[in-house]
């Protein structure tokens, strides 16, 4: 699965406006995300059916785009509803239960209960998120191939600051995003 997935570079396409400066680096976090959940997926041994690779692109695409369009870091809800209006123009409802899950358990800091494609899902994130510190298994050269193909641009020190602003003016609640 390592490779430019054109499906999710389409389904971003409609958002560059909104995502401004920081399109490239969203559009490389997500498909970061979309191949390092193929890589946790591999190494479990759980090839990807199309059902599975479709899901999956939808939740790479959406899984973060609420921090734009809701412009907060409350956005796991905003996100989730992006993806189940693509996946209704889609005709794919049927997907939704699946993408549901993936975005809204993708910042939880222990393993899924549902396991399987949410949890490859929830370590991609993570592995992303920690520049793959956090990547149980995973090979630091797998790691390194995905990084090269879809560089950072930016991501991590963007994400950073946002995270920083929110938490000074939400100091009771700094991370919302973060799960059990």
């Amino acid at each position: 699965m390592l490779g430019v997935n054109e499906a999710l570079d389409a389904l971003l396409a409609p958002y560059v406006a909104v995502l401004g400066p920081q399109a490239p680096a969203y559009r490389n976090h997500c498909q970061r995300v979309y191949a390092l959940a193929g890589l946790f997926a591999e190494r479990a041994g759980a090839p990807p059916d199309k059902v599975m690779l479709q899901s999956l692109t939808i939740a790479s695409a959406f899984h973060d785009l609420g921090i734009w369009t809701a412009g907060s870091m409350e956005y796991l809800e905003p996100s989730r509803q992006l993806a189940e209006a693509c996946l209704a123009r889609l005709g794919w409802q049927a997907h939704q239960p699946l993408v549901a899950a993936m975005i809204a358990q993708h910042h939880r800091l222990s393993p899924c209960p549902e396991g399987g494609w949410v949890e490859f899902f929830r370590q991609a994130d993570w592995a992303d998120l920690t520049l793959g510190l956090r990547a149980p298994g995973l090979d630091p050269g797998q790691i390194a191939s995905v990084r090269q193909l879809f560089p950072n641009a930016g991501f991590h020190a963007w994400l950073a600051k946002a995270l920083l602003a929110y938490a000074l003016r939400h100091p009771l609640a700094p991370l919302p995003m973060l799960r059990r």
